[in-house]
């Protein structure tokens, strides 16, 4: 086995112990984003709500509950 293939093993098996619970090497890193106005943004760019989530690939029902406040844009947790 070369030793690329050999990190690439360590490496799975620590992410595998992580994703367990159990001791791992991984580092957790936690992203802040700051909360923006899609509303905003979709008026500044010229846009429609069906516009705006087909360009950008969001659903149109997330969309607006963007836009009323009900739900908010998140951040994905990564480890690095």
């Amino acid at each position: 086995m070369s030793r690329e293939s050999k990190k690439i093993l360590a490496g799975l098996r620590d992410a595998l112990a992580h994703a367990k619970g159990e001791r791992s090497a991984v580092k957790e890193r936690t992203v802040r984003v700051p909360v923006i106005n899609v509303k905003e943004i979709r008026s500044e760019l010229g846009m429609s709500q069906p516009e705006f989530a087909l360009r950008f690939g969001f659903p149109l029902g997330t969309l607006r509950g963007w836009e009323r406040g009900v739900a908010f844009p998140t951040a994905r947790r990564a480890s690095c």
